[in-house]
């Protein structure tokens, strides 16, 4: 099959966010007049060659695609939010630093959430938070309580404890990259009991493909895809990614494949989201029928989510 050259495609797509900014694959889908499930394949090869980023936050179950250099614009998304989420991106966003330990509970685990715009370091092991466009050196400026004017000689009004950030660091600022190593460590346990006996960790084993499987992997086979990465495997189902040649070059698809009587529009939905978060066109292969919502469903949305049946 004649392949099409698409790196003009993936210029208007590169094109598109530089006068756009920040965009969802909807919109870029309508600006370089492609189906979605073209526009997803695209977005896909281009962050995998890192010419551009997808954020951390989704609005409903799409990413946002930007270039380097446009992250100020993220902004313009934060309503999309989730309630605390949204409390603690205005917290940080009015005070530009905050110190991990001075917050409740809720903000903190919020504030991990939100990496588009939240950056935690370190300063002699205690965490903080900068807003994502503050620069990190603002951090390092003493910052003055403002003085309340008196008629008579009183002493100006102390400032609250957690509005002074920080005076002067004695140790070097630690990069971002590494406090989120920090948050992943698990605490070592110094204690060790002398009577527990302990088990060396039993290796898992791959559990055999069943029937089913190698049978779906030689179905693949003989149309011509190549498993670009097999993900998971039960005794009736196979979710793996797969390349298939289009007539708009090489594209990837995430891919199930369920032996079950009939597929509702409930698992259409469960993979196209799973395959979108990627993001992914999705491929679903079944072996015996649709449900007629199913079938709806994948009419409704067949931009980005394709099914193919098994034939024996």
């Amino acid at each position: 099959m004649p392949t099409q050259n698409t790196q003009p495609i993936k210029e208007k797509i590169l094109y598109t966010l530089r006068i756009r900014g920040p965009s969802l694959p909807m919109q870029i889908s309508g600006e370089i007049n492609q189906s979605g499930l073209f526009t997803s394949a695209f977005l896909s090869e281009l962050l995998a060659d890192k010419q551009i980023k997808m954020s951390n936050m989704r609005v409903g179950s799409s990413a946002i695609h930007y270039l380097a250099g446009q992250e100020a614009q993220l902004e313009k998304y934060s309503q999309y939010l989730k309630p605390k989420e949204r409390e603690a991106y205005e917290l940080l966003k009015s005070k530009r630093f905050l110190k991990d330990k001075n917050l409740e509970p809720a903000i903190r685990v919020a504030l991990r959430e939100i990496k588009d715009f939240a950056y935690p370091f370190q300063i002699d092991e205690e965490i903080f938070w900068r807003y994502f466009i503050e620069p990190i050196e603002n951090f390092s400026k003493p910052i003055q309580p403002k003085i309340q004017e008196t008629k008579q000689e009183e002493k100006p009004i102390e400032q609250k404890k957690e509005e002074i950030i920080y005076q002067e660091p004695k140790k070097e600022i630690v990069e971002e990259k590494k406090v989120l190593e920090i948050f992943d460590k698990k605490p070592e346990i110094e204690f060790r009991n002398p009577l527990v006996i302990k088990e060396e960790p039993k290796t898992k084993k791959e559990k055999p493909k069943s029937e089913f499987v190698l049978k779906i992997i030689e179905f693949l086979d003989k149309k011509g895809f190549e498993i670009v990465e097999e993900k998971e495997h039960k005794a009736k189902e196979f979710l793996c990614v797969i390349k298939i040649n289009t007539s708009l070059g090489l594209m990837n698809f995430l891919t199930i494949a369920k032996d079950k009587k009939t597929l509702s529009d409930s698992d259409l939905k469960k993979h196209l989201s799973d395959a979108q978060s990627i993001p992914l066109p999705a491929l679903v292969i079944y072996t015996e029928n649709l449900s007629k919502k199913a079938i709806e469903f994948k009419e409704q949305y067949n931009s980005v989510i394709k099914t193919l049946k098994f034939d024996q």
